[in-house]
């Protein structure tokens, strides 16, 4: 019993959870962010009689919201790729606590 600890490499678990918290944080706000521009392609245009809209302008809205979610999701991906390539502990624990919640949710129908 009198095997020392091995210490901790600095940055590789001391803010691995503050990391994968402020990268989830993000990734609310941008969901919120997209929420809220769909809710507002559903308004009708200010201006127009009979509250139709412009279809060149839902047309250009909604490519606008594509590319910015396509973006979005990129950069989370990268984000989420250093995340496990700095920290494989938690990458690999996270994917064996995903496989075993999906394993038990299928195992029961």
């Amino acid at each position: 019993m009198g095997a020392a600890r091995h210490a901790v490499p600095p940055g590789m678990a001391a803010g691995a959870g503050d990391e994968a918290a402020a990268q989830l944080r993000h990734l609310q706000e941008e969901v919120s962010a997209i929420k809220q521009t769909i809710a507002e392609l559903g308004k009708p245009s200010i201006g127009k009689a009979n509250g139709a809209c412009d279809c060149a302008a839902c047309k250009e809205a909604a490519s606008q919201l594509a590319q910015h979610a396509k973006h979005e999701a990129q950069t989370a991906i990268a984000d989420l790729e250093t995340f496990a390539r700095q920290n494989p502990r938690y990458a690999l624990g996270g994917a064996l606590g995903v496989g075993l919640a999906l394993g038990l949710l299928l195992h029961k129908h």
